[in-house]
């Protein structure tokens, strides 16, 4: 509690005096705002743009996957939505403070963007058991993998998810030091309980249940899915003769929803693994930290959430890499927008969709 009351005690003085004095961003945190957020906008909001109308089309809109991804896709733009303010106020460095209610946008950016990393992360941890069940029970995967049931999985997330951050919307939760990144946004220093929960216990809830706990659920599934997939393929192979044309088409589907989710998974695991042991380390040792230190942690910290940012932006390149069936959904949707006839319906590629109904899922 001895640290706790120093750090109060400072944030309380800094507020006083010129803050920016005391606690300064490195020029190169400025950088990672600017530039790097800079790109992944652009790489995002064009990417998730592009994800969406390639997910709403008929083929992949109509399988319980596609629809998880549609919602993805909206979450992670949110969280780009959310950044922007990181953006201005450390990147651009035009202060918000004194031109907003402060601790008002502390309050919802902070919100916002630890809703969409939980959403995501659990996101996909649903596309995976959706992946999974569709792998290992595929005569009921018709009645439990539906859209209609994927939503429902969705909403209980969300709800869950807006609960455990509801703090971060009430007066236990706003402005610490205002432009100054990573401590901009915090608890409230007078509200010392919170204080010392936030940065002691919530800080490492968050990580296990937004990065960690989600990670080890989805390798597991991945390498339930790889065992069965091993052994299925043996008994497909002794399939009739005449049966082969649906069965390849039907393995090709369902092999590029696998892709897709895999290529997400990969993403997930790579970008947030980092900030994740960064952020279970830094709480510990912000408390006891001397002030001059605080330039380079604030380095690390940018380049770290710079780097997880993209997590949330390149999806959509790395499903166009992977995945023959998105390539096509999307060279589809250019050539419909590209005709200008938007009063036609979609077309739905030559992967049709009743080619996976329950009388042919074998």
């Amino acid at each position: 509690m001895t640290n706790m009351s120093n750090i109060s005690s400072m944030l309380e003085q800094s507020r006083a005096i010129d803050y920016y004095l005391l606690i300064r961003s490195p020029p190169i945190v400025a950088y990672f705002y600017l530039w790097g957020y800079l790109i992944i906008f652009i790489l995002g909001f064009t990417g998730n743009i592009a994800s969406l109308l390639t997910f709403i089309r008929p083929t992949l809109r109509r399988v319980s996957t596609g629809t998880l991804f549609i919602v993805l896709a909206i979450s992670d733009t949110l969280f780009l939505f959310a950044s922007i303010f990181d953006f201005i106020d450390f990147g651009l460095q035009v202060p918000l403070y004194g031109r907003i209610n402060y601790d008002i946008l502390c309050s919802y950016r902070v919100f916002v963007i630890s809703m969409t990393q939980i959403c995501s992360a659990w996101i996909l941890v649903i596309i995976s058991i959706d992946r999974w069940i569709r792998t290992r029970f595929p005569h009921k995967s018709a009645r439990l993998c539906t859209p209609k049931k994927a939503l429902i999985a969705v909403v209980i997330v969300i709800f869950v998810d807006a609960i455990i951050h509801s703090p971060m919307l009430t007066p236990f939760f706003g402005m610490l030091l205002p432009g100054v990144a990573i401590i901009a946004c915090g608890p409230n220093v007078k509200q010392k309980l919170y204080l010392n929960f936030y940065y002691y216990t919530w800080t490492i809830i968050q990580i296990f249940i937004n990065c960690l706990i989600p990670g080890l659920l989805m390798l597991l599934v991945l390498l339930d899915m790889f065992i069965n997939i091993r052994v299925r393929k043996r008994a497909l192979s002794q399939q009739i003769q005449f049966q082969n044309q649906t069965i390849n088409r039907n393995r090709f589907f369902q092999k590029e929803l696998f892709l897709l989710m895999l290529s997400s998974i990969i993403i997930f695991l790579t970008t947030t693994l980092p900030i994740a042991t960064f952020r279970i380390i830094f709480p510990k040792q912000v408390l006891t930290m001397k002030v001059e230190e605080y330039g380079s942690v604030m380095s690390i910290s940018a380049g770290l959430t710079c780097f997880w940012s993209f997590n949330y932006a390149i999806n959509f390149y790395i499903h166009c890499l992977t995945s023959k069936l998105f390539r096509k959904e999307f060279i589809e949707l250019i050539k419909f927008i590209s005709k200008g006839n938007h009063n036609a319906v979609l077309p739905i590629t030559h992967t049709r969709i009743t080619q996976f109904t329950p009388k042919r899922q074998k």
